[in-house]
């Protein structure tokens, strides 16, 4: 989604690498240090540059509003998440999409289900078009998983406007966040808790 890789942003922008850099280039190569520094912070602000216009594009297919209490600038814990968030909804409500959605969910879950399941799951998703997300305070169980309380209004195809609540869940793994979907119904073996009645969706 990014011109540059996780791995890249996450070293960019690490104060203690960057401290560490300096003074090892200062004590070895007084001037090559600045000229380094110099690319660094040029790199960084590139990579930030690129982030935003990925988002930006992404955002004019999915309109997300906030809940009146939220910033919805420091709701997300960086501009990585938000960008796949935007770019997974902006493909989750067509059916054929299984090939460019399952990159986005976790690792295992990618190792354990097939393409075939996961099409099956995608086909029995509401039908029709995604209008809005509504998203709420988030729960951040660890600094690497978050779960987002979302209202997901859409356009059925038989033309009536409707909603549905869930709880979205995003794991973060090797630098790289991953949607992670939790269905005891269709994916009992990747799915820790047992379903309740009449709450399909707050698994998904």
């Amino acid at each position: 989604m990014l011109n540059m890789s996780q791995n890249d942003k996450k070293v960019l922008c690490c104060p203690s690498w960057l401290k560490y850099c300096i003074a090892r280039l200062n004590c070895l190569y007084p001037g090559l240090a600045i000229i380094c520094v110099a690319c660094l912070c040029m790199m960084s602000i590139s990579a930030c540059s690129s982030a935003e216009q990925e988002i930006g594009k992404a955002e004019s297919a999915v309109d997300l509003e906030y809940d009146d209490s939220l910033d919805s600038e420091a709701l997300w814990p960086d501009l990585d998440l938000k960008g796949r968030f935007i770019t997974y909804w902006s493909k989750r409500f067509s059916t054929d999409s299984a090939k460019e959605l399952m990159p986005f969910e976790a690792p295992h879950f990618q190792k354990m289900i097939g393409m075939a399941r996961y099409q099956a799951y995608l086909e029995n998703f509401p039908g029709g078009e995604l209008s809005k997300i509504k998203l709420y305070e988030p729960n951040e169980l660890t600094e690497y998983y978050f779960e987002f309380p979302i209202t997901v209004h859409y356009t059925h195809t038989r033309g009536d406007k409707k909603t549905f609540d869930m709880k979205d869940r995003w794991v973060k793994v090797d630098g790289v966040w991953y949607h992670l979907l939790r269905d005891p119904l269709f994916f009992p073996s990747v799915s820790a808790n047992r379903p309740k009645r009449n709450s399909f969706y707050q698994y998904v």
